[in-house]
C-alpha cells in the first residue's frame, strides 16, 4: 500500500497500530496519536480533533482512527477532509459489534493499558479523586471491568487493580487479536486514498 500520508488516532490504539503499520509496510509519515483521556472532556477532544486535522487544509488523505467519541465527531471528519474508522469506538474495533454489545449489556467497562494508565489522572479530572463518587457512578452503571489484552500490550495489571480498586468492580481478563482492527484499518486507508 503507497503512503497515507497523514492519520489522527486516539492513542488508546497507539501500540497496536504502530504494529499493524510496521507488520503491512504502511508508511504513516505523519500519524498524530492524541490522548486517550481526552475522552473525558469533549470540548477538549473536540478543539484536538479539529486542530489536529487542521481543517482540511493539507489537501492529504487522512484517516481519523476515533469511533463515535464525540457528537460531532463525522462533521469534523469532513471539514478536516478526513475518512473516519467505520467501528463505534476503539474497543469494538477489537471485539466486533456483537461482542462489544454482549458485554456492554452485561455490564462490563472496558479497559485498556492506555486508559488504565491514565486512570488516576482521568478519575481527578472527572470526579476530583473522590472515591465515593467513583464507586457510585462505576457501581450504578456497571457489573465489572473487562480488561482488554492484545498482543502487544504491556503488563498493566497493577494499573487495572488500581481501578478495580476504587470502583469497587471486579476485574475480568479478555486477550483479543488485531484481525478486526487489521481489516478496518486497511480499509479505512484505502478510502482514504479514494480507492473503493
Amino acid at each position: 500500500m503507497d503512503t497515507v500520508a497523514r492519520m489522527v488516532a486516539c492513542g488508546v490504539l497507539r501500540r497496536e497500530i504502530e504494529y499493524l503499520a510496521a507488520k503491512n509496510g504502511w508508511r504513516l509519515d505523519d500519524a498524530r496519536f492524541l490522548d486517550a483521556s481526552l475522552h473525558a472532556d469533549l470540548g477538549a477532544l473536540e478543539t484536538a480533533v479539529t486542530g489536529a486535522l487542521g481543517g482540511g487544509t493539507t489537501g492529504e488523505p487522512t484517516l481519523l482512527v476515533y469511533g463515535d467519541c464525540h457528537p460531532h465527531i463525522d462533521r469534523f471528519a469532513d471539514r478536516g477532509g478526513a475518512v473516519r474508522l467505520a467501528a463505534e469506538n476503539c474497543v469494538e474495533a477489537l471485539l466486533g459489534p456483537d461482542r462489544y454489545r454482549e458485554e456492554a449489556r452485561a455490564g462490563a467497562y472496558f479497559l485498556l493499558e492506555a486508559w488504565a494508565d491514565g486512570w488516576d489522572e482521568a478519575m481527578a479530572h472527572n470526579f476530583g479523586g473522590n472515591e465515593e463518587v467513583i464507586r457510585e457512578v462505576f457501581q450504578d452503571r456497571g457489573r465489572y471491568l473487562l480488561c482488554l489484552r492484545t498482543p502487544v500490550s504491556g503488563d498493566y495489571a497493577a494499573a487495572a487493580e488500581n481501578a478495580s480498586r476504587q470502583t469497587g468492580l471486579p476485574i475480568r481478563w479478555l486477550d483479543v487479536g488485531l484481525d478486526r482492527l487489521e481489516r478496518l484499518l486497511a480499509d479505512g486507508l484505502l478510502r482514504a486514498q479514494g480507492t473503493p
